[in-house]
């Protein structure tokens, strides 16, 4: 997920059709609308979460799975020492509760 930034309103998806039948999707969430002040004056900005995913899926197919491809989104844009890293700590979470430690480890 990266912070992104606009000078024109963002919408909650960004839907872009490709040849080979697949879409590049471009989903939103906590977007704001913000008055920025600078030296030349006041300007409109628009801010948002964002994530990307590729997907054989039509607009509105997309647009009823938001949330779960905002999650697939998600984790595709990890690096994979990252993943590992969460997949340890909830495998040492999981150890824990099965031995019945009341620590976490």
């Amino acid at each position: 997920m990266k912070r992104v930034h606009s000078s024109e309103p963002l919408g909650r998806l960004t839907y872009h059709w490709l040849d080979d039948g697949t879409a590049i999707v471009y989903l939103r969430d906590n977007i704001e609308h913000r008055t920025v002040e600078t030296d030349e004056g006041t300007s409109e900005e628009w801010v948002a979460d964002e994530v990307e995913v590729r997907v054989a899926m039509s607009r509105e197919e997309v647009e009823e799975a938001f949330d779960q491809l905002w999650v697939k989104g998600e984790t595709e844009s990890k690096t994979l020492a990252r993943r590992v890293e969460e997949i340890e700590e909830l495998l040492d979470a999981t150890i824990a509760v099965v031995l019945g430690e009341d620590e976490e480890v």
